[in-house]
């Protein structure tokens, strides 16, 4: 689940079904628990994904509109089934919850956000995330600063979510970097394997 609110009690019960499945699934593919540094799996269901996040959404007391939004919008999901890597799980679902929501406010009414996941290089463990959307670019005059702290939007809001992305990059010897894409911005994260 991408989330940054804390969860309550209703969200936690639907989320502890995913989590022990994803649990379950480890220990048949590796005959042991799962610990903080074993690889994470990306052969997600788009629709059971959509339907999931919007209700731990409806649950946490999201508004409304933020969950309408993103039920609006399309959410396709780009990851071969086997991909694995080693990497904060926590850290990284909190840049994925920023980049997901940046998308979610700045894509088009109707669009589509797009997470992709792929080897970065082939022959290693390395692991290249990205999130699009089909909104409109970031503004050429923000772009050089857009992972520095407290850089204002197009709407005037301050924030420090790309900034907090870079840092998680940077922590485990990787980067972010935004590409202006035909479709649309992209923001892909970049992340060295681990031992």
């Amino acid at each position: 689940m991408l989330r940054s609110v804390p969860l309550n009690r209703e969200a936690r019960t639907e989320l502890d079904p995913l989590l022990a499945a994803q649990r379950e699934k480890f220990i048949s593919k590796f005959g042991r628990e799962p610990g903080p540094d074993d690889p994470v799996f990306f052969d997600l269901d788009e629709d059971k994904l959509r339907d999931d996040t919007a209700e731990a959404m409806r649950a946490s007391g999201i508004r409304p509109a933020l969950i309408y939004a993103y039920e609006e919008t399309g959410f396709v999901i780009d990851c071969p089934a086997d991909l694995e890597a080693v990497f904060d799980v926590g850290l990284v679902e909190r840049v994925l919850h920023n980049l997901v929501g940046n998308a979610l406010r700045y894509c088009r009414q109707g669009g589509t956000i797009t997470l992709g996941c792929r080897r970065w290089q082939e022959a290693d463990g390395s692991v290249e995330i990205s999130v699009s959307n089909t909104g409109p670019q970031v503004p050429e005059a923000i772009r050089p600063n857009l992972f520095g702290k407290y850089v204002r939007s197009t709407t005037g809001k301050r924030g420090m979510g790309l900034y907090f992305c870079s840092l998680v990059a940077n922590a485990h010897g990787g980067s972010i970097a935004y590409e202006a894409r035909n479709d649309g911005p992209c923001f892909v994260i970049r992340l060295p394997p681990r031992a």
